[in-house]
Formats: structure tokens, sequence, C-alpha cells
């Protein structure tokens, strides 16, 4: 049995629906991305940060009437721009889960907490990376963060990455496990490339923005006019991943 994820970040969602976020009502392309979710028919979704661009009770709750129309089961990980207390408090529908890891469809779903205080740029100490050894190594496994461990080639982005993706590097190294890909947010558009560690080569994902996606490469934040997009996952029985992005148009 293969599991279907889609994976909407960035949404950057403003106390009022009417307000735009860099010129763009984030609500209204929010909505469009989850109908074409939606459509898409996946399994489950991975929310994955800042998913309001000023972390307020209203916006998480429009968030959690939105998702519950769907009915799929979510999981909702925090960004730099977010109220992790908060949203979790607010995303309160039954689609939410919060088991860390997560097992669904013969896959392990597993995210850390790369958030600073106050801090746009992402870090790990080793209290974060405990979640990690509840993987169960025989079975294949997603993890998920919100910053970027790897430079992307976007420099507006890049000078917020994860500070030090080392001591995850590390862990992979020297514990057993089952991760097969890791994916993130907080770019802005999409990426993709390998990490190898030891004789493990390991996939990496970034996602774009269903509010404003970035064009790639940019010194600072240019519009992409190709509108929002989202990433899916294919994930196989035999541990294989593939993945691509799902646009409106």
């Amino acid at each position: 049995m293969r599991l279907r994820i889609i994976q909407l970040s960035d949404c950057h969602l403003q106390t009022d629906p009417s307000h735009d976020y860099r010129g763009i009502n984030p609500e209204i392309n929010l909505q469009r991305c989850l109908q074409a979710a939606a459509d898409w028919e996946p399994d489950a979704l991975i929310l994955s940060g800042d998913l309001a661009d000023h972390a307020t009770a209203t916006a998480y709750q429009r968030l959690n009437e939105q998702l519950a129309a769907l009915q799929l089961p979510t999981l909702a990980l925090p960004g730099n721009h977010d109220d992790f207390a908060l949203l979790r408090q607010q995303l309160c529908d039954s689609v939410f889960v919060w088991q860390n890891p997560w097992l669904i469809n013969g896959w392990q779903l597993v995210w850390l907490d790369s958030n600073l205080p106050q801090r746009p740029e992402g870090g790990l100490d080793q209290d974060k990376l405990k979640v990690l050894e509840k993987l169960d190594p025989e079975i294949p496994a997603l993890l998920c963060l919100h910053h970027q461990p790897v430079a992307v080639g976007t420099p507006w982005i890049d000078r917020f990455k994860l500070n030090n993706p080392q001591l995850l590097w590390d862990w992979l190294g020297s514990h057993p496990h089952a991760i097969r890909a890791i994916a993130w947010g907080h770019i802005h558009h999409g990426w993709n490339g390998i990490q190898t560690i030891g004789e493990q080569t390991i996939p990496l994902f970034g996602a774009p923005a269903t509010s404003a996606c970035v064009m790639p490469g940019s010194e600072e934040f240019v519009l992409d006019p190709r509108g929002p997009r989202m990433r899916w996952f294919d994930l196989l029985d035999s541990g294989a991943v593939r993945s691509g992005l799902l646009s409106l148009s």
C-alpha cells in the first residue's frame, strides 16, 4: 500500500483574511491550493510551517475550518512565523494528527522543530533530535522540518537556513534508522537534491509556498509569476520515494 501525500507550506495567513502578503491574498491562494490538493486524492496532508504570517488565534481558526472541511489526516508543524502552542490549541479538529512519529500506510512521518525563539533562521539541539530515537528502523520514514538543512542557491532565504545541520547528519550517520527522504518548507520555491551520509544517499526536497512563491536564485524576494504550488509525494511499499510539484494551472 503506497502513501500519497500533498505538502503545503508557507501559507502566511493574515489576521484579517482580506489583507495581502507580498501583494497577493494568501487566503484565496490557500483555498485554491486546498481544492487542487483534494482533487489529487491524497491519503494525508503535511503543512510544513509558517502557516500564519503573524501567529494569531483567528488565522489558525480559519485554517482549522478549511482543513476540517477536507477530512484528510493532516500533520502540521510550526515555522518561524508560528506560535506552536497557539497553533496546536486552535488546530483542534480531529483531522490533525499530533503523534510524532506518525505511522500511516506502512510509513513513518516524523518531524523536527527547527525554530529558534524570535529568529528567522533555524537550529537543532540534542533534545530536539530525541524524537528520532522513536523511529522503527524497519519501517521507512519521511523526515520533515521547516528550515532547509542545506543551501538551495537562493540568497534571499539561504541567509536563514538551518544553522547547524551537522547535528542531524551526525545523528543519521550514527543511529539505525529508515529515513528515506527529508522534506522542508521555508524557501518559497521547489528544490531537490541529495545528502550523502556514509554509504547512504538521502533525497532532499524543498517545497514551494501556497502564498507567494519566489524565483529560485533571487538575491531578494522576487515574486514567481507562476503562482502558488505544492509538493506531492508517492511513498512506495519498497521504501522508494517519488515527488514533484503540483501547480494550479
